[in-house]
């Protein structure tokens, strides 16, 4: 079947009338959603969503292929819009989507998490070693991530999206309202005396930027919150079950089994060795450069929480779920690969890493800690340090999600083309902190390259396979 061309037309989220307003003429072999295939998820930009009439067709009279591309876009978890579009009843939903209806969050996603938890147990009772859990600090450490990435996302926002968009709406706002800027300076200056100036003031940014989401979204600001707070909990749960994972492999397989193989494999393939080039580097270039890299290294999370947040945000629910799902999906496949080739990274094997390495760093302190936790946990000395699966458990080396996580980043933020590269510009400083800093062999980040691609590809399956199986049948 041929479709003709279309006239296709806008219909902003929200809002129960289209625009009457064509955009363009557009045929099935150069529009994808015209076709007779279900078009690419995510294709479009979010809050718009594309149907079309006949050509020369009066809207009212759609047509059956009119109502064929409804069905398209009641596939893309957008029913009641689109059968409003079409002057459709709204279908009702099957009961195997009920739930992926309520939360977002599908079947598979809550079998993942399940499965991830149920595999420690016959992992902790291999590695002989007790099953706890410092909640606590966890469940803190996890809950102080939002403080940078929310910064880092606003950051982000402000520079890579219009003007008209961002700051030009707040400011005339706060100049209609000028007795509000006699509230707001008092405000900022004592929580900069509470928190200290530089926390005071990145909450005080971060504050701002709530209130004025909150009056853009009007009604739909706790569904939007949602939209973050749903794959903020998933990703929680999954990340948990990641440190338990750690923390059990290396008392069951000393972490650094293959360091020397992965030193060789670099000398071989690249004629360099990281130790040598990192220890070079400590005495050639300033150790303001080094505080730079150190910096870039520990707040990868602020970037990833950032990279959430405006998917969240700017997306859709569903988009930032598929995230988090790509996440611990690279996470998984990342785990597999470091219980049957352990390796710690180039300064576990280092023989002069405490020589001459900037003590300064945070890079060396932790590096530090990560072999003494390692080596106890593998001789099974159960100190009360090492007793509970915490914060500190994360060894893996090859592949290195250092290297791999901020991939699949970019891959959700391909929508927004100026953030992207400003994520891709932080991700290239990032890529040599690794080496320098003595973290990941080279073969770990080409390693973390596969490893993302390849969780990248599954999750795209996955989810195709999801919106297939929940989306609701169409009425004609």
């Amino acid at each position: 079947m041929s479709n003709p061309n279309y006239l296709l037309f806008a219909i902003p989220t929200g809002s129960p009338n289209p625009v009457t307003k064509p955009l363009r003429v557009a045929s099935s072999s150069s529009l994808p959603l015209l076709g007779n295939a279900a078009p690419p998820r995510d294709c479009y930009p979010d809050g718009i969503v594309f149907y079309s009439a006949k050509k020369n067709q009066d809207r009212s009279q759609h047509g059956s292929s009119a109502r064929e591309l409804g069905h398209v876009v009641q596939e893309h978890a957008i029913p009641e819009l689109a059968s409003r579009a079409l002057s459709l009843p709204t279908p009702i939903p099957p009961a195997s989507a009920a739930v992926r209806l309520r939360s977002g969050l599908a079947r598979f996603d809550y079998i993942l998490v399940a499965s991830m938890w149920l595999l420690t147990l016959p992992v902790f009772w291999l590695a002989r070693l007790p099953y706890a859990f410092d909640l606590a600090a966890l469940t803190k450490g996890y809950l102080m991530l939002p403080l940078g990435a929310f910064i880092v996302a606003i950051m982000l926002a402000v520079l890579g999206l219009p003007l008209r968009a961002t700051l030009l709406p707040f400011f005339r706002r706060l100049w209609s309202k000028k007795a509000l800027v006699f509230l707001l300076a008092p405000a900022g200056f004592l929580l900069c005396l509470a928190l200290g100036p530089g926390v005071g003031l990145i909450v005080f940014i971060e504050a701002l930027a709530l209130a004025e989401l909150s009056q853009r979204c009007g009604e739909r600001f706790g569904r939007k919150l949602l939209d973050l707070l749903v794959p903020g909990v998933y990703l929680y749960f999954g990340l948990m079950a990641v440190f338990a994972f750690n923390h059990a492999i290396v008392g069951i397989r000393y972490g650094g089994t293959t360091d020397f193989t992965f030193n060789w494999l670099d000398s071989v393939l690249f004629r360099a060795n990281v130790s040598s080039i990192a220890h070079w580097s400590f005495h050639h270039i300033p150790l303001a450069i080094f505080k730079g890299f150190d910096f870039i290294y520990f707040s990868i999370w602020s970037r990833l929480g950032a990279a959430l947040t405006l998917v969240a945000v700017l997306g859709t629910r569903r988009q930032a779920i598929q995230f988090v799902r790509n996440l611990l999906i690279c996470y998984s496949m990342a785990l597999l690969v470091f219980a049957m080739v352990p390796a710690k990274g180039p300064y576990s094997i280092c023989a002069i890493h405490n020589d001459d390495y900037p003590k300064s760093l945070d890079s060396y302190s932790t590096q530090q800690e990560l072999i003494s936790r390692m080596k106890k946990l593998y001789a099974h000395t159960i100190t009360e340090e090492v007793r509970e699966v915490g914060v500190g458990d994360y060894y893996i080396s090859f592949p290195s999600l250092h290297a791999a996580l901020p991939v699949i980043a970019l891959w959700f933020l391909r929508h927004w083309k100026r953030i992207q590269k400003l994520a891709l510009f932080l991700y290239c400083l990032l890529l040599p902190a690794l080496v320098f800093l003595g973290w990941h062999y080279i073969v770990d980040i080409l390693g973390g390259w596969g490893v993302a691609a390849l969780s990248i590809a599954v999750t795209e399956s996955i989810s195709r396979r999801i919106d297939r199986s929940a989306a609701p049948e169409p009425v004609l």
